[in-house]
């Protein structure tokens, strides 16, 4: 029962905490609700994750609220001869719900703020948009990016998946070939995306 496909709009989860109907899906069709989880705010991991990759370079960003912990991340990767990459983290202790991600990742803003860094995933009208500063993010040098994700209306890799343990689970959306635009800068370089060749993933957990 737990490797079939799941059509049915539903909740994600029973009164007790559990998956109503482990397996996978097109979309998320099982509505995800925080208030129903039954285990500890420490014990709830929320994030989500962007990769977006161009012919010779390449950026990742992530917002996440670990419970005990939050991290958001930037990484800058060249792919060309000589590849190199740098990630500067943030991190924050017990978040526990307050950055208030959107239970489902086809609307709302997902953002993080502070005096270091601002970053922003939001959707509109079949576009994601990853706008973000990093003051001092290597060598104390800004970091900056708009990029735009075009989603036209296909189908994604979607999987809810029950541990041996109560009221334990992790849900997950993989969106993958969305066509990007926009830029990047770093250091008085501009890396610029071109949707003809340049395409972004979008990794989306939420789970227990």
């Amino acid at each position: 029962m737990r490797n079939h496909e799941v059509t049915r709009m539903q909740a994600l989860l029973d009164g007790r905490g559990n998956l109503v109907d482990p397996g996978w899906s097109r979309r998320l069709v099982q509505k995800y609700d925080r208030s129903q989880i039954k285990a500890p705010g420490w014990r709830i991991k929320e994030w989500d994750y962007y990769l977006i990759v161009g012919r010779d370079f390449a950026g990742a960003f992530t917002i996440s609220d670990d419970g005990y912990i939050g991290l958001q991340s930037v990484s800058l990767l060249g792919l060309g001869e000589k590849p190199w990459e740098h990630t500067e983290t943030v991190l924050n202790l017990f978040p526990m719900g307050r950055l208030k991600l959107p239970p489902d990742s086809s609307s709302g803003d997902t953002t993080y703020g502070d005096k270091r860094l601002q970053m922003r995933f939001s959707v509109k009208d079949g576009v994601r948009r990853i706008t973000c500063h990093f003051e001092k993010f290597w060598k104390d040098k800004p970091f900056d990016c708009d990029i735009a994700l075009a989603q036209p209306d296909m189908d994604s890799m979607v999987i809810a998946t029950p541990w041996d343990k109560e009221k334990h689970f992790y849900y997950n959306q993989k969106i993958n070939c969305m066509r990007a635009s926009g830029w990047m800068e770093y250091d008085g370089v501009r890396y610029t995306f071109d949707p003809a060749t340049d395409f972004g993933t979008l990794d989306w957990v939420r789970g227990v």
